[in-house]
Formats: structure tokens, C-alpha cells, sequence
């Protein structure tokens, strides 16, 4: 058994600056982009489905069920990644959140 390796992050399209008369600010605008929070929900998401894939690569790896090393190490590497990756921007989110209350002391 092979997985496929898919790309982990997708090209996000372009987010417009310009705010027309009368629109909220933090309305999400009419373009049929996703929120920021759907984008980040697909972001766990995905973080979680390269998770369970290289656990259940690995668990059918010592069941003897295949021989695929490779593709098991793969699997393991992409979830490893993207876990690392999440946590990164998890925690620079929380350094721009706690940057942004300094500066209103």
C-alpha cells in the first residue's frame, strides 16, 4: 500500500485591501473567500488527517500488512512537519496578540 503525498499547503487567492462604502470592518467580504477562521479549521484539519494517516501507515507497518519504509517514514515526516509547522504559526500569532497589548500600556 502507497499513500499519495499531497501538497500541505494550498495557494490561497488574493485578498483584496480595498473596503467599499458602508462595509463593516471584519465583515467578510462578498468575493466567496473563506474566513480566516474556515482557513485556519482547514489548516487543524488537515494537520489532523496527516496525523492519523502516518499512524495508521505506521500501525499497519508493524502488523506486517505492507513493506513500504519509505512511504511509511513519509507519512510520518509530513505529519511531523505539520505539526511543527501549526505550532509555529500558533505561536507567532500569540507573540503579534501579546505585542499588539503592550502596545496599548
Amino acid at each position: 500500500m502507497t499513500t499519495a503525498i499531497s501538497p500541505m499547503i494550498s495557494p490561497l487567492p488574493p485578498i483584496s485591501t480595498e473596503l467599499g462604502s458602508g462595509t463593516a470592518i471584519g465583515a467578510v467580504p462578498s468575493t466567496g473567500a473563506p474566513s480566516f477562521e474556515s482557513r485556519v479549521g482547514d489548516a487543524i484539519g488537515e494537520v489532523q488527517r496527516l496525523q492519523d494517516n502516518a499512524a495508521g501507515a505506521a500501525e499497519s507497518y508493524m502488523r506486517g500488512e505492507h513493506q513500504d519504509v519509505h512511504g511509511t517514514m513519509i507519512a510520518m515526516q509530513e505529519a511531523d512537519v505539520s505539526l511543527r509547522l501549526m505550532t509555529s504559526v500558533r505561536n507567532r500569532a500569540i507573540e503579534a496578540y501579546r505585542e499588539i497589548m503592550r502596545m496599548g500600556s
